[in-house]
């Protein structure tokens, strides 16, 4: 995932990360009442780039495609026999 720079461009209506100028990474979201992204100082500085807001899975588990395709290499395999070639 990259990071967006144009902040108007960073949805509203759910979850994301923002970066701020001190180098932090803060999951967030946009606070309607404060009419601001939660977490962020009214007066402070704003942030500088935003992308969405995603939860990697842990290594160990797989998804369900991830489940298909590994039994499929598994189970098509083609097997060539040397047939008296000489080297």
């Amino acid at each position: 995932m990259t990071w967006n720079h144009d902040l108007t461009t960073a949805p509203r209506d759910c979850r994301i990360w923002l970066a701020s100028e001190c180098g932090k990474v803060i999951p967030t979201y946009w606070d309607k009442k404060r009419e601001q992204w939660a977490g962020f100082a009214t007066n402070g500085k704003p942030p500088v780039a935003w992308q969405p807001y995603t939860v990697p899975a842990h290594p160990g588990v797989l998804t369900a495609l991830e489940r298909i395709e590994a039994k499929l290499i598994t189970t098509k395999h083609t097997f060539v026999d040397d047939v008296g070639g000489s080297v």
